[in-house]
């Protein structure tokens, strides 16, 4: 039996053709396992901010607010700067460590400068309107990171006042704080934090390291000479963060200066 051209050309194409299908996510385990772990990023994602922003929330509900009486010296752990948007407007939002260890904030309506962490900014008295007060409120922000979200919840009081003038301590250099004073890089502290004292009598004082809590974790007296004495305090074992150096004579608080432990 002879077979026509084209059935017998049908044919032998047919024994040659390939089932062309897509490859399913079972020829490739890794696809799932890369979306499962994708889809549920998103969801502790999500659940971060919303636990994040009722934690925020919470905390700001203690907020109370006060005009500020006396010049107040701050270091500046958290900055938000003013802005306006639509129908609204936000002044400055200082967050930093008083002198004596406590968390306060601090909003400004007019300052427009350039503020890095750690740098200490003298706040002083300011005139504010009931008309400010009630329409120039501090932005409500959420961030990325817990421990800022954190600072917000030890804040208790947010005073009204104005930026007189801050100092960089954002360049790698000694900070004078005073005549006396010089804490080295405070920016980036590995081991051992570097201190020059200048001194014109013999004393005795305390080098007292705080963390953000106000609570302790070093204190160290040295006897100094006159001239200059120059003082290493090993803070290798403290956990990074910023921590606050006390310098202290006796019974009267003389300096106050905060640094990183990288």
């Amino acid at each position: 039996m002879k077979l026509h051209p084209i059935l017998l050309f049908l044919i032998i194409t047919s024994s040659c053709i390939v089932n062309k299908t897509h490859p399913s996510r079972v020829d490739y385990p890794w696809v799932v396992d890369y979306e499962k772990e994708y889809l549920d990023s998103l969801k502790k994602e999500n659940k971060y901010w919303k636990d994040e922003k009722n934690k925020v929330i919470a905390c700001r509900k203690h907020w109370s607010f006060d005009n500020i009486s006396d010049t107040v010296e701050l270091s500046v752990l958290l900055y938000e700067e003013k802005f306006a948007y639509d129908l609204s407007s936000f002044p400055n939002l200082f967050i930093g460590a008083t002198a004596q260890g406590e968390i306060i904030g601090i909003v400004d309506k007019s300052f427009g400068g350039i503020v890095a962490e750690s740098e200490i900014i003298t706040v002083v008295p300011d005139n504010w309107s009931i008309r400010e007060k009630e329409y120039l409120k501090p932005v409500f922000f959420v961030s990325p990171e817990s421990q800022v979200n954190d600072l917000q919840c030890k804040v208790k009081k947010i005073y009204y006042g104005k930026i007189a003038c801050n100092y960089s301590t954002s360049q790698s250099k000694p900070i004078r704080l005073s005549e006396d004073i010089i804490v080295f890089n405070p920016d980036s502290v590995d081991k051992d934090l570097a201190v020059e004292a200048n001194v014109g009598k013999k004393t005795n004082a305390t080098f007292k390291v705080m963390n953000m809590e106000g609570k302790t974790v070093k204190s160290v007296q040295h006897d100094l000479v006159v001239g200059r004495n120059q003082i290493l305090l090993d803070v290798s074992e403290l956990t990074k963060g910023l921590y606050m150096l006390k310098v202290i004579n006796g019974n009267e608080l003389n300096y106050a200066q905060t640094f990183r432990k990288r």
